[in-house]
């Protein structure tokens, strides 16, 4: 689902806040999804978390956990 009803909402509270939405940026991906990633000193992957919408986060404990474990972890939020 590209907007979960709670997005839609506060979209609607703000545009009757006053807010405007504004139009994209030439190259702008609409679509992107973001991503947790964790690094070690030396810039190797410890850790990769792909989001399946923008409110898909790990949790703290999967970061602080990726800080110490080995070998690496790759986590699709799917």
């Amino acid at each position: 689902m590209f907007f979960a009803p709670w997005v839609l909402k506060r979209y609607i509270g703000l545009m009757l806040s006053g807010w405007r939405l504004h139009a994209p940026r030439s190259g702008e991906d609409l679509l992107q999804l973001g991503g947790d990633f964790v690094l070690d000193a030396q810039r190797r992957l410890l850790f990769a978390y792909r989001s399946a919408d923008p409110s898909d986060r790990p949790t703290v404990r999967q970061l602080l956990d990726a800080l110490t474990r080995r070998p690496p972890v790759f986590l699709d939020a799917n």
